[in-house]
């Protein structure tokens, strides 16, 4: 049996198309991000959204947002307005602090979230904040007696 290329085309292109809808349909097909991190796996926490999933993309806003923190915590970490925080995306981090020693980025974002809702959370060893956040987690956070420590140690003066 012979098709014709024509046939051939329009086949490929139905199927094709059907492919898309049947995705679209299933939730299988998502052309935005939800801005929604993941969520921790561990049963006791199996609500509760997991830092680890925090992308450079997100503001302080969202970041505020999704994990209950108040944006003038944020902005107080790291250095900035509660205004300039608003829109203010954690990949940006790595600009206002690029003439440190240090890199202070989205992993720092990362961390600082988790200790201060008191959350696991294992940073790599080139992980810091800016000093002022530990001040911010020491008064208005939970980080536990570890965390705070880890933290102590790295500060970028």
């Amino acid at each position: 049996m012979k098709v014709k290329p024509q046939a051939a085309i329009i086949i490929v292109i139905a199927i094709f198309v059907a492919g898309i809808a049947f995705s679209s349909l299933s939730g299988l097909w998502k052309t935005q991000t939800t801005k929604e991190p993941a969520k921790y796996r561990e049963e006791k926490l199996a609500e509760v959204y997991n830092p680890d999933d925090i992308r450079g993309s997100y503001s302080f806003s969202e970041i505020s947002n999704l994990f209950k923190i108040p944006l003038k915590d944020l902005a107080d970490a790291f250095g900035l307005s509660e205004a300039e925080a608003a829109k203010f995306k954690c990949k940006d981090l790595e600009t206002k602090y690029s003439g440190s020693k240090y890199e202070i980025g989205t992993g720092s974002v990362k961390m600082f979230t988790a200790y201060y809702l008191g959350l696991p959370y294992t940073p790599s060893e080139d992980t810091y904040l800016p000093a002022a956040a530990l001040k911010v987690l020491k008064d208005r956070g939970k980080p536990t007696a570890a965390q705070l420590e880890y933290v102590s140690n790295h500060l970028l003066q």
